[in-house]
């Protein structure tokens, strides 16, 4: 996109012969225009920069550089640039251990705001997209004003926009006084001609370029833009502080995204899971419900056969268990039973012991006593008597594998 005479204007890179027109794109009241309409060039016109030419008495490049720096500060052109690059330096060239070289400097205060439809790759200014005579002054109209450029050979020296929409007397009186300049820093390196890229010239105009400059006054066609060899190195504020945030947007969709898959991938894993125990839950029923089919009845018969066990197995007898506790209680063992409690499920044995060694001993018997193997025992700590002297203890026989007890 490049700014025409009286507007914008997009170019398309055609397949053989350069750029061709392709439209010009919407502006808003100040003649801003609204869209960029994807466009990958945009060109700053000729009011959105200045060109600041400088000798240098060395061919050092950080030399030049340097100086160029100097140069620009001193003329208070230099502003923080806040991330983007808005000077573009360059060697026009070398003679004698001098350096011409230009330092281009964007002008923010004519970029307060850029089209929409996406931000354009490359930035130039709009004189160096040309092909230019050499050693010449170019007049064109760019924007509704006139602009002009000096050449030193094919290489611009000075650009800047006049006050004019057209050529006039006064316009040439302002181009007097910047030749002038030029030619006291020895810029101009000899003009040779005057071109005209525009039909907005006064006769008296053109006239007065003649007499102005003594050199002859030629029209041409403006050519079409061409990109340069080396692209400029132009980045402005704005454009910068937006690629930022879009970058910053991107790596914020970035990890949005990753944890997103995140989240799927656990809810995935949590969903697989559940799934295989649900699959394998069923898996168990049906082997349950086969099994059951075959051999169902083995949960009823085994509760029956326990029941039997109270009335058909001798050693169940309440008076065959009384026995088996009772049979060891001799008369050196200084034990006796004061209570017997049978039931179902469960032997309550209370008794007292001549001292608590030997109420240990008994309780260790009634628990290693192969006829009430079907108990387990919960031994209490027995208790001495400081008065008799005797201990008391209690052994409690819970019944293995009972029958559960009917409410």
């Amino acid at each position: 996109m490049c700014p025409g005479e009286d507007t914008w204007e997009l170019w398309k890179q055609g397949p053989v012969n350069g750029f061709q027109p392709a439209g010009t794109p919407p502006v808003d009241a100040d003649g801003t225009p609204t869209t960029s309409m994807g466009a990958r060039v945009l060109a700053f016109p000729v009011r959105a920069a200045f060109a600041v030419p400088l000798w240098v008495p060395s061919i050092d490049a950080e030399a030049v550089a340097g100086a160029l720096d100097i140069q620009v500060e001193k003329l208070n052109l230099k502003t923080d640039e806040g991330g983007g690059r808005l000077v573009q330096q360059q060697t026009i060239e070398q003679a004698d251990g001098q350096t011409l070289a230009l330092a281009t400097v964007l002008n923010e205060r004519q970029l307060k705001s850029f089209p929409g439809g996406g931000i354009p790759e490359q930035f130039e200014v709009s004189p160096f997209l040309f092909d230019l005579p050499e050693n010449s002054l170019i007049l064109w109209r760019e924007l509704g004003k006139v602009v002009a450029v000096v050449t030193r050979r094919d290489r611009p020296v000075h650009f800047q926009t006049l006050g004019s929409q057209v050529i006039t007397e006064a316009a040439v009186h302002e181009l007097e006084l910047v030749l002038m300049q030029l030619d006291m820093q020895g810029m101009d390196g000899g003009l040779e001609q005057v071109v005209l890229w525009t039909e907005a010239v006064e006769p008296e105009g053109e006239a007065a370029l003649r007499q102005a400059f003594g050199v002859p006054v030629v029209r041409r066609k403006k050519p079409v833009p061409e990109l340069p060899e080396v692209p400029a190195g132009f980045l402005p504020r704005q454009v910068a502080e937006a690629r930022v945030a879009a970058a910053r947007l991107q790596r914020t969709r970035r990890l949005a995204g990753l944890a997103a898959l995140a989240y799927l991938a656990i809810a995935g894993a949590y969903g697989f899971f559940a799934v295989r125990d649900i699959m394998a839950a069923r898996a168990l029923k049906t082997q349950r419900d086969a099994l059951e089919s075959i051999a169902g009845n083995v949960d009823s018969e085994r509760i029956r056969w326990l029941a039997m066990l109270e009335v058909t197995h001798a050693d169940r007898y309440p008076l065959e268990r009384f026995y088996q506790v009772a049979k060891t209680l001799e008369e050196g063992s200084q034990v006796r039973l004061t209570k017997f409690t049978f039931e179902p499920n469960r032997l309550v044995v209370t008794g007292e012991a001549e001292n608590i060694p030997r109420a240990i001993t008994y309780q260790n018997s009634l628990s290693r006593d192969p006829g009430l193997a079907d108990y387990e025992w919960d031994k209490t700590a027995p208790r001495g008597d400081q008065k008799t002297g005797f201990a008391s203890f209690q052994v409690v026989g819970n019944l293995k594998n009972a029958l559960p007890v009917q409410p």
